[in-house]
């Protein structure tokens, strides 16, 4: 499975929005989906984590095929700025299919070229 990262920009909200809305793929990040609001709000932060990052942000990630599967993160903890965070979020369609791995791998490759 091949799966490509590219960082999020302005004109990419619509693509990002359904997956913080739903409550279904939210329960396991933050017990429920977001509003449009708080997507919107998100949305602005990962863009200026990703303005002010060149290796690390936010990114769109699509299999091989180039079809859109989610998103994942590659950022400093906000707890301890000499430790990286990772997560994704991957829409429900893509689930008990190895894209969790497969992404998971494709973050950790990124960050080990760091």
């Amino acid at each position: 499975m091949n799966i490509t990262l590219v960082k999020y920009t302005s004109d990419d909200f619509d693509l990002f929005k359904p997956l913080l809305l739903d409550d279904e793929i939210m329960k396991y990040i933050t017990g429920k989906g977001w509003t449009e609001v708080q997507v919107k709000e998100k949305f602005e932060a990962i863009l200026e984590v990703n303005r002010n990052e060149d290796d690390l942000g936010y990114f769109k990630v699509f299999d091989n095929g180039n079809l859109y599967i989610g998103y994942c993160k590659l950022a400093y903890s906000s707890n301890d700025c000499n430790v990286l965070e990772i997560g994704y979020v991957i829409n429900k369609e893509f689930w008990g299919k190895g894209y969790g791995c497969a992404v998971g791998q494709a973050v950790i490759d990124t960050a080990n070229r760091l």
